[in-house]
């Protein structure tokens, strides 16, 4: 019967076990992949693409050169840039604002922009981002935010001080340590030396704060490249087009090229949109009218002379002979 019992008992475990790892909390799916993108996620590494689900609990890696854009479920857009480390620490939400959701971050390397979500509207103790010298809460908000580790250079080439620096699109964050805490709003930047000096406002962004895109930068020259490839080297000696299998290669069109960008949908809610560049329409040809032919001048002929009647002279009359 013990034994019965131990093995009941087991398979109880196991299930729950496997259940755990079945019905992870699922955090979002990945927009856009540009480079390498990965999850480390239970000590493995998953290479993430679009259409990728990301899970709390999971730390994503962008390698050099690379960007990725991430929609959690709450509606927040999370843009990785090159070289960065990203840990979702624990996520939770189910389409409501009951007070059991959360969205606990943190900045290992690197650095992001984000729109925030649905978390932190109600409670903004439910959401923050934690550095090695700040945590950064939100009061509903669009910001940006960087770890310069010895990385970072400025505007004329000198190296930039090490530390978080961060940038405020729309909204108030809020970035708090041991030694004081701040709010900066729209518009403003910030930096944080350490989590023992109080975070300071800066005069105006640091240049290398914006993200360059540098990953979407080289993918564009890259299927510049390709697509100009492709165009010498598709056609065959009879001049019918030569392509590679289907499985092993996407044709680029480089008639159609496509913009990602970020838009608001109805909801106020921030949403990445993929939509074809609309092609250049030439203007058509001018039409040149036909010249005008102007007719010969009439000719007029001279007025008839009528000459003038002849005057015939009266008949003699016959004279009387001389006696």
């Amino acid at each position: 019967m013990k034994t019965k019992n131990y093995f009941s008992l087991l398979l109880v475990f196991g299930l729950l076990f496997m259940s755990a790892g079945v019905w992870a909390d699922v955090a979002g799916r990945v927009l856009v992949t540009v480079g390498e993108v990965f999850a480390i996620r239970m000590g493995k590494t998953i290479p993430l693409k679009v259409g990728s689900e990301v899970e709390s609990g999971d730390t994503l890696r962008t390698g050099p050169i690379s960007n990725a854009q991430i929609r959690l479920t709450d509606g927040a857009i999370i843009a990785l840039r090159p070289k960065s480390e990203f840990r979702i620490d624990d996520y939770r939400y189910n389409g409501q604002e009951d007070g059991s959701e959360k969205g606990f971050f943190s900045l290992l390397k690197g650095g992001f922009r984000t729109v925030s979500g649905m978390i932190g509207k109600a409670n903004r103790d439910n959401y923050k981002v934690t550095t090695t010298a700040a945590t950064i809460g939100i009061r509903g908000t669009s910001y940006s935010l960087l770890m310069c580790q010895e990385d970072c250079a400025n505007a004329d080439g000198s190296k930039a001080r090490d530390g978080v620096y961060g940038g405020v699109s729309d909204g108030k964050i809020n970035a708090s340590n041991k030694a004081g805490s701040k709010d900066f709003g729209k518009g403003e930047s910030f930096y944080v030396a350490d989590a023992n000096t109080a975070p300071e406002g800066l005069v105006a962004p640091p240049d290398f704060l914006a993200d360059k895109l540098e990953g979407q930068v080289r993918n564009n020259n890259r299927e510049s490249k390709e697509n100009a490839q492709v165009t010498e080297s598709s056609l065959n000696f009879d001049g019918r087009t030569s392509m590679p299998e289907a499985s092993n290669f996407t044709p680029l069109d480089a008639n159609k090229p496509y913009v990602a960008s970020e838009n608001m949908n109805e909801s106020g809610s921030s949403a990445v949109v993929v939509t074809p560049t609309p092609p250049v329409v030439e203007p058509p040809p001018a039409v040149v009218p036909p010249p005008v032919v102007v007719p010969p001048p009439v000719v007029v002929p001279p007025p008839v002379v009528v000459p003038p009647p002849v005057v015939v002279p009266p008949p003699e009359t016959p004279g009387h002979p001389f006696i």
